[in-house]
């Protein structure tokens, strides 16, 4: 299967037939969408087989030939105990109920990445979500405290995450 050539597909027809008619992109011309630094500094990862670089086009990240099944990268969580809250949050989610995350990720025909956001309430994990599109609307449960993002790895290969960004909805 050609990746590109469904990715390239898949944009051209999102910007025709989609774009025009999705609440994200209505609210995205708004000033209230986020948009998080893409630095190095901010991303754990087991180096290796993985090693990364900040560009222009993005974060940048090479996953070498190995026998691990899946591998796991987070973002502003500088470790991956996913039983464990984290310090810090993704998300702050005291004022509001969701929002729409927008994660731009191109990767090689060799490597799959899966994003996810995992919540937290006072005791641990409480659940995840998939991160299937973009601009996708992630919804809060009522006892989160913490948020957080992380990227499942298979496979070997280079993938650059060009985006990450978020528009809050609702207010609790």
């Amino acid at each position: 299967m050609d990746i590109i050539k469904y990715q390239s597909k898949y944009e051209e027809v999102f910007e025709k037939e989609i774009r025009p008619h999705n609440f994200y992109s209505r609210i995205s011309k708004q000033n209230n969408r986020y948009t998080y630094p893409l630095e190095a500094k901010l991303f754990y990862y087991p180096s290796p087989p993985l090693n990364s670089k900040s560009s222009k086009t993005g974060f940048i990240v090479y996953v070498k030939k190995n026998k691990i099944k899946t591998l796991y990268m987070s973002y502003l969580t500088l470790n991956n105990k996913f039983a464990e809250i984290p310090e810090k949050s993704f998300v702050d989610v005291n004022n509001i109920i969701g929002f729409y995350l927008d994660l731009g990720i191109e990767t090689s025909s060799d490597v799959e990445v899966i994003p996810y956001i995992i919540h937290y309430n006072n005791v641990g994990k409480n659940g995840m979500t998939k991160v299937t599109m973009r601009n996708q609307l992630i919804r809060l449960k009522e006892d989160d405290i913490k948020l957080r993002l992380t990227f499942k790895i298979k496979g070997s290969g280079n993938f650059v995450i060009n985006n990450i960004s978020r528009i809050n909805v609702g207010v609790k």
